[in-house]
């Protein structure tokens, strides 16, 4: 997300924890538009300190290992975002007025060098608040809040909802289906590739024949820089927090990820007790409201990428 924000020509400030792998490119070359802070959501000083002057908040920081237990899945889903909103409902942030003198956006006080607003918020939620619901899911799906994970994502959305409409922050809620892409670690597709380079078998849990939308993460920025921008623009309700699904529509079993990486070396395991069986995004109203649509084909790419390692593993042994 910080690469695609300085490639639109915006100034941007990260928040980290502790991994700041993803960032180091960043960090070793000094962008004049980008500065990273290290802190800790639940220190909400830092936090109000750090929003100050924020046109709008991208929040991706998540504890989102499925077997994390709930207290700390509480602390940084549930008291981070909850300490992210209250920043946003303190602050304002000064906003020049447009060419017809209006503001970008609805005001909330008037000031000497243009418009007071507040931050607006795209908040990434899971698409597993679904569960077991019927594919595709709808975001008027029912909840099945399977994991700690899940349950305090969709608590998450709720402090988003009650923010938007008592404190008038708005929101978007992205409930993103599974990630895969460039510099991922914990992702399925980067498990099993890792997988294939050590020589070891991939496991699939059950028969493989569990399903899971795959959206490409550049595909997930472009959806949540949309959702920023008609927020800013004043095209979505500032009362209200709008969900939307974030996928492609597409479901690809997980067997057939693994035949595609690594056909002649798989295990089976027993099925874990809180696995979704389908998991497909209905992307209607992410296609009406963003009049847009994920442009990465999942197959392809994963087929492209795969020659790609079979490449590099070729030249290494050369």
């Amino acid at each position: 997300m910080v690469d695609y924000l300085l490639a639109e020509g915006h100034r941007v400030r990260a928040l980290t924890h502790k991994n700041r792998e993803r960032l180091q490119h960043l960090i070793d070359a000094p962008h004049d538009s980008f500065e990273c802070l290290q802190g800790d959501l639940s220190d909400y000083a830092f936090v109000r300190e750090a929003v100050e002057g924020a046109d709008g908040v991208f929040h991706f920081a998540a504890l989102s290992r499925a077997t994390s237990p709930l207290p700390e899945c509480t602390d940084a889903n549930v008291v981070g975002t909850q300490n992210v909103l209250r920043a946003l409902a303190d602050v304002t942030s000064a906003s020049p007025a447009s060419a017809d003198g209006n503001s970008a956006s609805p005001a909330s006080a008037d000031g000497k060098n243009g418009t007071l607003r507040r931050p607006k918020m795209v908040f990434a939620s899971s698409a597993l608040i679904y569960g077991n619901a019927a594919a595709p899911q709808s975001e008027d799906a029912p909840h099945d809040l399977r994991t700690p994970y899940a349950l305090t994502k969709f608590v998450a959305e709720k402090y988003c909802e009650y923010f938007s409409e008592h404190q008038g922050v708005p929101t978007v809620r992205l409930r993103i289906f599974l990630v895969y892409g460039e510099r991922e670690s914990g992702t399925l597709v980067a498990i099993f590739r890792r997988l294939k380079r050590e020589g070891k078998p991939v496991t699939i849990f059950g028969d493989g024949s569990t399903t899971r939308d795959f959206v490409h993460v550049s595909d997930v920025c472009e959806a949540a820089y949309r959702s920023m921008m008609l927020m800013c623009e004043g095209s979505l309700p500032s009362s209200s927090s709008l969900a939307l699904n974030v996928g492609t529509g597409v479901e690809t079993s997980i067997k057939q990820v693994a035949d595609i990486i690594s056909p002649d070396a798989q295990t089976h395991q027993p099925p874990r007790p809180n696995d979704c069986e389908r998991m497909c995004a209905d992307v209607s109203r992410m296609e009406r409201v963003l009049k847009w649509r994920p442009q990465t084909d999942f197959v392809a790419w994963l087929r492209e990428t795969v020659m790609r390692d079979q490449e590099k593993e070729a030249g290494d042994q050369t």
